[in-house]
This record gives structure tokens, C-alpha cells and sequence, in this order.
């Protein structure tokens, strides 16, 4: 989205919404009050799986997103409307009438239920790690630490305590419910 009004936005902007969204918000007292009353507020945006994040770059532009649509498969299509309400609640946001897109994209990452870290070992000497959430990148330079510490029994030294999967392990299989996330 093209920058409105030349105005710089830091750190990015996330909303109530975020907290809908993150297991380290869900798990929090208070979930269920926030939950509810935004649910009241804005059923669509909770119906539509919205989470309004805001992030501008270096040249002014600005990321905005996003919808969630969890699926088996992916579909080649997208719904104009979820991205209208995602624009919507961004001008509500910024307090701009007008934002111009400059171009559209769609994310896709697998998800599935329960632990999202799975680090595998399919052959000696190679090393799988995905994260199988919309927290890849959010939880990567945390992550990487420990699992180079877990395969080269060195210490992770630059790695939380207790990493949010808990200790470095071997995944299963995804399960068969696993579905593809397909977000914008």
C-alpha cells in the first residue's frame, strides 16, 4: 500500500485482534473477555479470521494483512471481500479515507493441530525443521539456537530456556488433519 499522508508508522501495528490469533495471547487470563468482546464488536472480522498487522518499510510503503482460511487444499481463488475488510479496518486504523494498493499477495504455510515445531531427522546428517503455524518467522532466531545446539550438543547460549515446543525433539508424521493455512 502506497504510504498515506508521508506518515511514518513504528514499530509495526497490530491490534486486538493479534490477540485472537497467537497461543501466547489465547493461553493469557483475560483471553476470554477480549475474545468475546470483539467477537460482539466485530463478528466479522473474528468470522473471517482478520488479524490486522501494519508494517512499513523503508520506503514508506506499507504491508498490510491479513486473513486466514484454513483449508485441505488451496485454492487458486481468494474472496475480494476479505480483503476489503482488511483495508476497511486498516483505514479505520490509521484514520485515513483512502489507501492504494500497490500489489496483492497470498502466503501459504501448512498447519496442523498441537505442537507446531517439528524437527526431524529423515537421513543421517539431515536435519528438517519446519514450524507449522503462522509463527515461522517470528519464532526463527529463537529456534535455529537451539536446534543447532540440539544436533551439535553445544549450549544455546543465544536461545531461551525453554523454547516454546519445550525440548528439542523428534517430530512425528503430520497428522492426517493437517491443513494448508491460506493467508493474505
Amino acid at each position: 500500500v502506497s504510504p498515506p499522508n508521508g506518515r511514518r508508522y513504528a514499530p509495526a501495528l497490530l491490534t486486538g485482534l493479534s490477540l485472537l490469533r497467537y497461543p501466547a495471547f489465547t493461553s493469557q487470563p483475560g483471553f476470554e473477555r477480549v475474545h468475546n468482546r470483539i467477537a460482539e464488536e466485530r463478528p466479522e472480522l473474528v468470522a473471517a479470521g482478520i488479524h490486522l498487522i501494519v508494517t512499513q518499510l523503508g520506503s514508506g510503503d506499507l504491508i498490510i494483512g491479513d486473513t486466514h482460511d484454513y483449508a485441505d487444499t488451496v485454492s487458486p481463488f481468494r474472496q475480494e471481500a476479505l480483503d476489503e475488510l482488511v483495508l476497511a479496518e486498516a483505514k479505520r486504523l490509521l484514520g485515513v479515507e483512502r489507501l492504494d494498493v500497490r500489489e496483492r499477495w497470498q502466503g501459504v504455510y501448512p498447519s496442523a493441530p498441537g505442537d507446531p515445531f517439528m524437527v526431524t531427522e529423515p537421513l543421517p546428517g539431515v536435519w528438517v525443521v519446519e514450524v507449522v503455524s503462522g509463527v515461522g518467522m517470528t519464532t526463527a532466531l529463537g529456534l535455529a539456537p537451539r536446534v543447532l545446539a540440539g544436533i551439535t550438543g553445544g549450549a544455546a547460549t543465544d536461545a531461551p530456556r525453554e523454547s516454546p515446543a519445550g525440548a528439542l525433539r523428534a517430530a512425528p508424521p503430520p497428522p492426517a488433519e493437517a491443513r494448508a493455512d491460506c493467508g493474505s
